[in-house]
């Protein structure tokens, strides 16, 4: 038989193997190559971009599926345009708060400046002696054999709010959250920046061929320059073309010539457009650990 010291649990405190099986603490998970989205392939359908022939590229160089990301677009603008909505209906609101208590404020001026000119108090003090005086009166009818108090039940609740502020029904509640402005354009899936159908542009890629005895399901890319298999090197584009090589061949092919080398077309500076490249299994390449945060334990 085992010993009890050796048995989960034993101690007074949560170990880390105990917290990680109660469902606390934040899990890790290192990411291999396997996991990372290769090159040419849609970041959000997850499939190559160029199945339809329609693979298009945002300005801050990731690559789409021209239908995927007009569809992102589309459904994203309609959910921008019911946010404005709200956002103008508590605008409204607001507006009509700040003008229902502007004209509240005035006419409780209004009520207090005739109130002292008439030289009427709008204070009434109930004094013991009024109380008894109703109690002594000659009048049977009129006598009581208690009194009753007859304050009006408004009144008396906030009288209880002023002496007894820790009653439930009397603690603030914290309201609705307002509302902030909406963007007028929809956000890029990754890079935040506002994104327009016309932002995106047409993009050539030419796939490899895969090898007779290959059986790998993941389709590559390869620079239709130098003809080698583009993996998590430095892509450039030109604008003007839509020309996918890598930076070694355009360093060497296209940028002393300032031509591009397929078509022939002259090209500026302002042309090119840096692509962001694969990450691989290395940190170098890029996040390679996944997180899922879980509600802490001490």
């Amino acid at each position: 038989p085992s010993r009890h010291s050796k048995n989960t649990g034993d101690q007074h405190h949560f170990s880390h193997f105990e917290k990680a099986r109660s469902g606390y603490g934040t899990i890790k998970q290192r990411l291999g190559t396997d996991s990372q989205l290769p090159f040419g392939y849609c970041a959000l359908s997850m499939h190559p971009a160029d199945d339809n022939k329609n693979a298009v590229v945002s300005p801050s160089g990731h690559i789409y599926d021209k239908e995927a990301i007009l569809e992102y677009l589309l459904l994203r603008s309609k959910e921008l345009k019911n946010m404005t909505e709200l956002f103008e209906e508590q605008e409204a609101r607001a507006q009509k708060g700040e003008s229902d208590n502007l004209k509240k404020s005035i006419q409780d001026l209004n009520d207090h400046f005739v109130a002292n000119q008439e030289g009427v108090s709008t204070i009434v003090k109930r004094t013991s002696a009024s109380s008894s005086a109703v109690g002594d009166s000659a009048d049977p009818l009129v006598k009581r054999k208690k009194l009753i108090d007859d304050t009006d039940r408004s009144v008396k609740l906030q009288e209880l709010s002023r002496v007894s502020p820790w009653v439930p029904q009397f603690t603030p509640a914290a309201g609705p959250a307002p509302l902030e402005r909406p963007p007028q354009r929809p956000a890029s899936p990754f890079s935040g920046r506002p994104l327009r159908a016309r932002d995106l542009m047409p993009l050539q890629l030419l796939r490899e061929q895969p090898a007779g005895d290959s059986h790998s399901s993941i389709v590559r890319f390869i620079c239709p320059v130098s003809r080698k298999t583009i993996t998590n090197q430095k892509v450039l584009m030109l604008r003007n073309t839509g020309t996918v090589m890598l930076e070694s061949a355009a360093k060497d092919l296209a940028l002393p010539s300032m031509t591009c080398p397929l078509t022939g077309r002259p090209f500026k500076s302002s042309d090119l457009l840096e692509l962001v490249p694969a990450a691989s299994g290395f940190a170098a390449s890029g996040t390679v650990e996944a997180k899922i945060h879980r509600p802490s334990f001490n």
